[in-house]
């Protein structure tokens, strides 16, 4: 993901907790469907302790709920985290491998299984970007978790001819973000169903922004080289939403001044951050607003230092996680 905010630099992020009330986490857990798409680092356990896997600095832990009792899972660096049985499934990074492992919930063992990214997995099958150098291109396979192998290319290719740069799955149909040497500043989106077989041209927008899918819809964002000014007289840079029309192309979501590229969507609602340069320093609100980019709401002023590098919103069972991306760890909890 590209990450366009003011100059922040990486460091140690202030931790801040809330007691959540409400909702057990038991599997399935209620998971917004930008999670994946923000990055994946977080996922529930699915145990009743509401406590939460976590790509950290130095390798994936379990976390409680306060945030307090971290343990090391696996020294690997991880994101698009999947959670299937007694094993977690992921992309991860090590000093010697790159690619798609897995990881055995209670920290005993991890494997690396082949080349690849962005791993989901779908009714007991794991799809994925294949990335093996014998292939060539990066396009989207899938493998049976019963029968999965360690080469990438035994998997069905799903989608040929465009370079993936993403994919998400939802409501059985697949949802492909690609680019192309002829058109290489757009991120074009294409659906598919489950067998590869082409359904329909989304449209296509600037490569600089994240996209996500919420009830058959893609919404993306496209950061605007200019600045305006906010009511209370800060600075901050023009984003726009946009989201698929049935037509192929992309319409803007609401006010044009009010697009984010820190955003997830939950129960029909976007959830997403605005940074503003004030005069004593950048500040920093997570706000909500519904679909259509009405209603804006501010949900909480959110303490930033000149440290706190970039964040992305988790949103699992009526708790907001603010991810720092720099420090690999939550900056703040919010409660829904």
């Amino acid at each position: 993901m590209k990450r366009w905010l003011c100059a922040i630099c990486a460091g140690l992020l202030l931790l801040a907790c809330c007691g959540c009330k409400g909702e057990t986490n038991t599997a399935p857990a209620d998971y917004a469907s930008g999670n994946r798409p923000n990055g994946g680092a977080i996922i529930a356990t699915g145990e009743a302790d509401n406590s939460i896997y976590m790509d950290m600095r130095d390798g994936l832990y379990k976390v409680s709920a306060d945030l307090q009792d971290k343990r090391l899972i696996a020294p690997i660096s991880t994101n698009s985290l999947n959670l299937y049985e007694d094993w977690i499934y992921c992309w991860g990074r090590t000093e010697e491998q790159n690619g798609i492992f897995r990881i055995k919930t209670d920290g005993s063992s991890y494997e690396f299984l082949f080349r690849g990214k962005y791993p989901q997995i779908h009714e007991d099958k794991l799809y994925y970007i294949c990335t093996d150098e014998r292939h060539g291109t990066t396009n989207v396979y899938v493998q049976p978790l019963s029968s999965l192998t360690n080469d990438p290319l035994t998997g069905t290719c799903l989608v040929e001819g465009e370079d993936m740069d993403r994919f998400q799955i939802y409501e059985n149909q697949l949802y492909v973000c690609g680019y192309t040497e002829q058109d290489p500043l757009y991120a074009h989106y294409y659906k598919y169903d489950l067998n590869g077989t082409y359904l329909e041209d989304l449209g296509k927008r600037m490569l600089e922004g994240d996209y996500q899918v919420y009830q058959g819809d893609v919404y993306a964002t496209e950061r605007q080289n200019q600045y305006y000014v906010t009511p209370d007289e800060g600075f901050a840079i023009f984003w726009h939403w946009y989201r698929s029309n049935g037509e192929g192309e992309m319409e803007m979501v609401g006010d044009e001044h009010y697009g984010s590229e820190v955003y997830n969507i939950y129960k029909d609602e976007i959830y997403f951050m605005r940074y503003a340069m004030m005069a004593d320093g950048l500040h920093a609100t997570l706000e909500k607003c519904d679909l259509n980019g009405d209603n804006m709401i501010i949900l909480e002023h959110i303490p930033i230092q000149e440290d706190s590098g970039v964040l992305s919103i988790y949103i699992i069972n009526n708790t907001v996680y603010l991810y720092g991306l720099d420090s690999y760890d939550i900056y703040y909890m919010y409660c829904l």
